[in-house]
This record gives structure tokens, sequence and C-alpha cells, in this order.
């Protein structure tokens, strides 16, 4: 009778252990994955960043131009069409000129006549156009549905 008790013992302990190694295996492979997942959506979302930090850096380049351009024709830009045109990118879906926060020209011109306005009157635009003229700084905003 002791034998079958010890037997007994035995199994359940042995039971246990194999237990206890299957929920501590599952328990690191779970965390493993977890692990896994988040080391692929940091690396996505730095790769992101560097994708929009990259954008962001093209787009000041623009202004960049635009601003050297404006500098060397004396205030006026001669032939924005084609330079804005060739400045244009995927990600840059208009290219305006606001002189005093007054837009006198858009690339693509073509459907969007009605996007000549005050940019500091505009309530969509006011806060970052005065914002921007006050502290003598660049800034973007949008994305906005252009006024057509």
């Amino acid at each position: 009778m002791r034998l079958i008790i010890k037997q007994r013992l035995i199994f359940v302990a042995v039971a246990i252990i194999v237990i206890a190694a299957s929920v501590a295996s599952v328990v690191g492979s779970y965390n493993n994955g977890i692990s896994n997942q988040k080391e692929r959506t940091r690396l996505m979302a730095d790769v992101y960043i560097q994708r929009l930090n990259q954008d962001f850096q093209e787009a000041i380049s623009i202004t960049t131009t635009i601003e050297q351009v404006l500098i060397d024709g004396g205030g006026r830009i001669h032939h924005f069409d084609q330079i804005a045109e060739s400045l244009k990118t995927d990600y840059v879906s208009s290219i305006q000129l606001a002189p005093a926060g007054v837009v006198t020209d858009i690339y693509p011109a073509a459907g969007n006549e009605a996007g000549k306005i005050n940019l500091f009157e505009d309530e969509e635009r006011k806060a970052i156009a005065l914002y921007g003229r006050d502290h003598n700084e660049i800034t973007a905003q949008g994305p906005f549905a252009l006024k057509q």
C-alpha cells in the first residue's frame, strides 16, 4: 500500500513538474513573441520617423529654394509655374506664394483660383500664419482641402 502511495506521489510530482515546465515554456514563448513584436514595431516607427524627417527636410529645401529665387529676382519670381513644377513632389500637392499673407500665385493653378486668399483672415490657417509671421518662422500645416 505504501508503494502505491509513493508511486502516486511520484506521478503527481512529475505531473506538476511537467505542467509547470509547460506553463513556463508557454509564458516564455508568449513574452518572446511580445518582445519581438515590440522590436518590429519600434523598427517600423524608426523607419517612418526617418522618412518623415526626410520629407520635412525636402519640403524645407523647396521653401529655401523659392526664397533664393525671390531674393535673386528682387522679390519677384519669373516663370513661377515652371519653377514650382520642378520643385513639386508627391507629398507637396500645392506650392503657393503669399506675400504679406495674401496668396498671389498657386501651382498648380488650374482649379485652384479660389485659393488666392488672405491667410491671416482664413479661420483654418490664421493661427499658424500669424505665428509664422510674428516669430519669423517657417510654418507648415495641413492637410487642407484646397479652396477651389
